[in-house]
């Protein structure tokens, strides 16, 4: 109780519970991989000689990181979606030649025209991902954000046109 209140502050905090508790927090945070100093001089009181500036300029550092690390978690998502885009025109088609009972001419070309279009989807959303990405980049770089509107408008058509096939599929191998 004594030493509580010889430790205590102009603020009010108690400076024993602040002593024993920082470094617990810096060796939290020091295990968990962060960079320490950086997160700690955010939180620190400056005093009259030291610049906001700074850490300000630390506090952008690792805002813009995250959005860094966002923006490529996106990329990757839709990298993803592609690959699964193209992985159910190819297992529509192989799957209609090798198991198909039923041959009918409309049936094949449309299993061909499936497979083909889910190959060029693939293509176009890598393509505009790629894209969006550099976009995003710069904006971040820049400090301003577009919606992405028109290529989500894009993807969306594609994707609805992409689902149709694929219903137009089914439906001639029911009425066959």
């Amino acid at each position: 109780m004594v030493k509580e209140a010889i430790y205590t502050n102009v603020y009010g905090f108690s400076s024993v519970l602040f002593v024993k508790i920082l470094p617990l927090f810096k060796q939290m945070l020091f295990k968990a991989g962060y960079r320490v100093k950086q997160i700690i001089s955010i939180f620190r009181v400056k005093g009259r000689g030291e610049k906001m500036k700074k850490d300000q300029t630390e506090i952008n550092q690792i805002q813009y990181a995250q959005q860094h690390l966002a923006n490529e978690r996106t990329y990757l998502a839709w990298v993803r979606t592609a690959i699964a885009i193209v992985g159910v025109g190819f297992l529509a088609t192989s799957l209609h030649f090798t198991i198909g009972n039923i041959r009918n001419a409309w049936v094949d070309v449309l299993s061909i025209i499936l497979g083909i279009f889910s190959g060029i989807l693939g293509i176009i959303v890598i393509y505009i991902t790629n894209r969006n990405y550099k976009n995003k980049e710069q904006g971040i770089m820049n400090g301003k954000f577009q919606p992405s509107s028109a290529h989500i408008n894009l993807l969306s058509i594609l994707m609805i046109i992409f689902i149709l096939l694929i219903i137009n599929y089914f439906m001639f191998i029911l009425w066959a």
